[in-house]
This record gives structure tokens, C-alpha cells and sequence, in this order.
């Protein structure tokens, strides 16, 4: 320092690769990639799951009801479906 002169004394840093940051970089990509997948099929399974639930419910409140009918003697399969309000 000279007066109101800061002068600054710069050296180079060399900085050596030894090539780990491409594993890392593999290891992020293997698990967004599996991330995403496992959240795709998670996310089915759970829509899935929840239109069941409502399906349920609904079909509860409307008291929709199938009812199969056999009769071996006249030879006759059939469905049938309630609907009560």
C-alpha cells in the first residue's frame, strides 16, 4: 500500500479436474428420471384410487345397484340395474 494506492499481488490458481462430477451428474439424472416414473405411477394408482372412492360414494347415494339374473330352467342370463332417487 502506498498512500491512498492499494496495489494487489494476483496469483493464478490452477485448479486440477479429476473427473468425479460425471458420476454425480449421472446419479442426478438416473434419479429424476426414476422420480418421475415412480410419480407417474404413483399419481394413476392414486386417481385411481379416488375415483373408486367417489364412484362409491355416489353410487351409494343413488342407490344404483346391478342385479344379475340366471334362470337354468328357461335358459335365460341377464343384467339388471335400480336406480332409486
Amino acid at each position: 500500500m502506498e498512500g491512498d494506492v492499494i496495489h494487489y499481488d494476483l496469483k493464478e490458481i490452477h485448479k486440477e479436474q479429476n473427473g468425479d462430477g460425471g458420476g454425480l451428474i449421472a446419479l442426478g439424472a438416473v434419479i429424476i428420471v426414476a422420480d418421475f416414473i415412480y410419480d407417474r405411477l404413483w399419481g394413476v394408482q392414486k386417481n385411481e384410487d379416488k375415483r373408486d372412492r367417489v364412484r362409491f360414494k355416489y353410487g351409494q347415494q343413488l342407490n344404483l345397484a346391478f342385479n344379475p339374473t340366471c334362470d337354468l330352467s328357461a335358459g335365460k342370463v341377464g343384467l339388471g340395474m335400480n336406480m332409486s332417487f
